[in-house]
């Protein structure tokens, strides 16, 4: 693998009036376009940017991918909603995996794991690297067991707006988070996501052209 900012070698070749071969057997090149985000292996990245390009790949890979695909299918035959969880610096089980150790058997460990989160985060007041959104950190901004989450914190209403999102969902009523309505997907034609942070609003995420890109190579 090359960078293709500058040309490959010349193919060989003969200049007749001259008798003169140049050029290189080695000389088939293949033009591949890669996202950014898909790139880890540029040496000038930082930890932070390979960070970001690992969870980049993660979430497409485990979870952005599998979703916007289905939608596709499942919207031809039933009402379909779909929001985007982006909240950043909230409740999150994101310690308890990166502190988890694989030492006893996993039930123990993960107890471990999470009696060191509760400890840190919760009794000492020591914040943890923000290493974006984890799986499942919805329904802990539902249940909020493992934060202190009371009247004052920084994300006290930002809790109760979801949970009042999912009471009226659930009641089958008009739905809104913090004012930003939630809309079904159309059958056909592009649609949008309700982004769910502090500044929620409809859109079509950035994952959705990386989503593109890897049915475009042939990813199932």
């Amino acid at each position: 693998m090359r960078d293709a900012s500058s040309y490959g070698s010349w193919c060989a070749q003969t200049y007749a009036f001259f008798l003169l071969q140049v050029g290189f057997e080695d000389c088939l090149f293949l033009n591949v376009h890669v996202p950014k985000a898909f790139n880890l292996q540029d040496k000038s990245l930082t930890y932070k940017d390979k960070l970001e390009g690992f969870k980049t790949v993660f979430g497409d890979c485990f979870f952005n991918f599998g979703i916007h695909r289905d939608a596709n299918l499942q919207r031809k035959f039933s009402p379909l909603y779909l929001y985007f969880f982006n909240v950043t610096g909230g409740p999150s089980l994101t310690s308890l995996l990166t502190d988890y150790r694989d030492v006893f058997n996993p039930v123990i460990d993960f107890g471990v794991s999470l009696v060191k989160m509760y400890v840190k985060e919760i009794l000492l007041g020591i914040p943890r690297e923000d290493l974006g959104v984890n799986h499942y950190d919805d329904v802990q901004l539902t249940f909020p067991i493992t934060t202190a989450l009371g009247k004052g914190h920084e994300f006290y209403n930002l809790s109760k707006s979801w949970v009042k999102l999912l009471v009226d969902f659930a009641a089958d009523v008009p739905t809104d988070f913090m004012g930003e309505e939630l809309m079904p997907v159309p059958e056909k034609g592009s649609w949008k996501y309700l982004h769910i942070n502090k500044r929620p609003e409809s859109i079509s995420p950035t994952f959705v052209n990386r989503v593109k890109f890897l049915q475009s190579i042939g990813v199932q």
